[in-house]
């Protein structure tokens, strides 16, 4: 008879997020986005004894930062287990989806509370994350280049 191994010997499991960036995506056919990263990261992990659960946050590519945020938080909910400690891997903007899930007091807009996850978040690395804004962002935020946003908002209102 083979006995399953005991819990001291079995690797600690972690849940891991890889959240994409503005226009990123999980899958686009045969195309992962994270596909070499969830690799790498399970093989990395399982060299120091570690059983990762990786996941790919379905973000929607061009929501605002609170929205993904939203995302990863559901994900992370519904996903990440009641216990294991939490790694986030946010690229780009996925990084800073990342960052305002984790700062402290943050409301976000859903009924899922987010300091029970946040707590569990014990590492985050976020790469070509652009934590002082971008060119794109600055326009925008302008008056200049307030305009074209309000013709698109008042175009989207027309529609519906």
């Amino acid at each position: 008879r083979v006995l399953p191994p005991s819990p001291a010997r079995r690797p600690p499991v972690l849940a891991g997020a890889l959240v994409p960036g503005f226009l990123g995506f999980g899958n686009r056919g045969d195309l992962a986005y994270f596909g070499h990263v969830h690799a790498f990261l399970r093989a990395a992990y399982a060299a120091r004894g570690l059983d990762p659960v990786l996941h790919v946050v379905r973000t929607s590519p061009t929501a605002s930062l609170p929205r993904r945020a939203v995302r990863v938080l559901e994900t992370l909910h519904a996903d990440a287990g009641d216990d294991a400690p939490i790694h986030l891997s946010g690229h780009s903007s996925g990084g800073l989806d990342c960052r305002l899930l984790l700062t402290p007091g943050v409301t976000l807009p859903t009924p899922i509370p987010v300091e029970p996850i946040a707590a569990r978040v014990t590492a985050v690395a976020t790469v070509a994350t652009p934590h002082r804004g971008t060119p794109v962002a600055a326009f925008f935020s302008h008056r200049l280049g307030g305009q074209p946003l309000a013709i698109r908002r008042a175009a989207c209102r027309d529609r519906v």
